[in-house]
């Protein structure tokens, strides 16, 4: 949290942040020293001030800083065809609980606009 509010503070209105980040069922996050920790879909969305499906959660913003997510994205091997990144946009929980160890995406793409 203390990372986003001082990325906040320091951002001009506007500005758009980007966050790219191993995905769990990723084969590179556990044979890279750097990525000490794994994300899912819903990892970062908890920073979106504008995500209904957040508001119990504990770590959720709470008014700290105004963010808006306005893009994910499942980096996916070249292999991976089109059609699976379209369904993986119309289905994120599905693919991330029952798929994502059979066809494994590299990276998660999250870009925020900062709302001041």
């Amino acid at each position: 949290m203390q990372v986003m509010e001082e990325l906040y503070r320091i951002s001009k209105p506007g500005a758009v942040l980007v966050f790219r980040v191993p995905h769990h069922a990723s084969g590179n996050w556990p044979i890279d020293f750097t990525h000490c920790n794994q994300f899912s879909i819903r990892s970062l969305a908890i920073f979106d001030m504008y995500d209904e499906n957040n508001s119990m959660h504990p770590w959720r913003n709470k008014g700290k800083f105004k963010l808006k997510l306005i893009y994910w994205k499942l980096e996916f091997h070249p292999w991976v065809l089109k059609p699976m990144e379209w369904f993986v946009k119309l289905f994120p929980g599905f693919y991330d609980y029952h798929l994502c160890y059979l066809i494994q995406p590299n990276d998660l793409v999250f870009k925020y606009k900062v709302i001041k």
